[in-house]
Formats: structure tokens, sequence, C-alpha cells
């Protein structure tokens, strides 16, 4: 593990700062790259504007170059929404491959962390819960010996699957045959105002088209489909 606090700032708006880091990370040999926080490096960029895409735009460049993963630490908004939890430029989902918030139960360090995704590209990946688990060294309390998260039950205010599931089988019932986007986009303003994001509602979109509870058809027209809600043995 190399923990590395650099003196002057670095800022990943230019690109000979971007390459400096894609040499420093070669060399080091890493394949997960955590950079903390987004606001320590983004230089130059002002935080509400696309000039924060430079960025994102140059740290994919470090990703693909030195052939690591990139993740970057970010604060949230105060008055975020599920799509959009983070601060700044409301690009920033667009650029990701994966975002994930990570919200505290409490202020100590075991308590409970609740995480939930609202940007995937690719598989889908559902809210979990976890804790921090660790050990100290027997001869010095202030040495960390062993740490781990362990999986435990989300909270109750948390909008589970099945809430999500029963929104489809609600819209559908209503509205047969709407197309994916437009059903995604319906369920999702169902469940708006609850701890709920878009990711969510799409990967129990995709797990129901597996389970074959929702089916999709063809319509006919270039690229469109058309859903049903199945009941049961249907």
């Amino acid at each position: 593990l190399h923990v590395l606090s650099v003196s002057a700032p670095m800022d990943l708006f230019s690109l000979q700062h971007a390459e400096e880091l894609t040499e420093l990370i070669r060399r080091l040999g890493a394949k997960f790259v955590v950079i903390d926080t987004l606001i320590d490096v983004k230089g130059a960029a002002r935080e509400n504007e696309d000039s924060m895409g430079v960025v994102f735009s140059n740290l994919r460049r470090i990703s693909q170059e030195a052939r690591t993963s990139i993740n970057v630490i970010h604060h949230p908004a105060k008055n975020g929404s599920p799509d959009t939890p983070y601060r700044g430029f409301s690009g920033i989902a667009g650029k990701l491959d994966l975002g994930v918030t990570l919200a505290k139960r409490g202020y100590e360090l075991t308590e409970p962390v609740d995480v939930s995704a609202f940007k995937v590209r690719g598989a889908p990946i559902k809210p979990f819960s976890a804790m921090f688990q660790y050990e100290t060294h027997s001869a010095d309390w202030r040495t960390l010996w062993a740490a781990s998260f362990v999986a435990i039950a989300p909270p109750a205010n948390m909008v589970g699957p099945q809430a999500i599931r029963d929104t489809f089988r609600d819209v559908l019932t209503q509205e047969p045959d709407l197309g994916k986007t437009d059903l995604i986009k319906k369920v999702y303003l169902k469940l708006m105002g609850q701890k709920v994001s878009r990711a969510q509602v799409e990967a129990e979109y995709y797990a129901l088209l597996s389970d074959n509870q929702v089916i999709a058809e063809a319509t006919g027209e270039k690229n469109k489909t058309a859903h049903r809600w199945v009941e049961g043995d249907e």
C-alpha cells in the first residue's frame, strides 16, 4: 500500500500533471488508485462549470494509459438529488463508469455505512450496507492490525428491491406497452423523494427481465420495445 502526500498542489486540469501522475502510477505498479479528494486536484477547473470535464477526461486518460482503476472521493451536495448527490458540475455522472454514495449512520468509526450506486455502466449494483471492523496490535492499541467490511442489513428507510419491483408492476398495470426509457423514468418519478437512485431502478429493470417478471417485446420499429408485467405463472 502506497500513501502519497504531495507538498505541491496536483492540478489534473493540466495535461502535464496528468502525465506525471500516469508515470508515477506506472512506476509504482499501482492497479487501484484512490484520490482524496476531487477538490484538491481540480486545479484551475471551476467546480460548478463544465471545465471539470477536462479533469475527468485526464483521469480517464490516466486510467487507460497506466492500466489502473482510478477512484476519486468527492463531497456530497447538501441538497443533492439521488442521481446527482455530489456537489458542483452536474455532468460528473456522465464521466463515470461507476458512481456510489457512502453514508454513515453515525459518527463512530464502527457505525454502519450505507452504499448505493447513482451511476452504473455495466452490470447493475444493488444497494447494500456494511460495517467496518478492525483489530489493533496487541502491543500498541494505536496500530491497526487488521480491518474488514462486513455486510449487514440495509436501513429501513432505504428503498429495497421489492418496493421498486412493486412500482414497476403498478406502472405497467396502468400503462402497458411502455418503452424502456419511459418505463424506467415513470418508475423513478413515482419513487422520487425516497432514498433511491435511477441506477437502482435500472438494476431492478434488468433483474425483472432476467426473472421473466417483465417481458420486453419488439414493436416492429427500429430499437423499440414494449413492456408488460407477467403475473404468477402466466
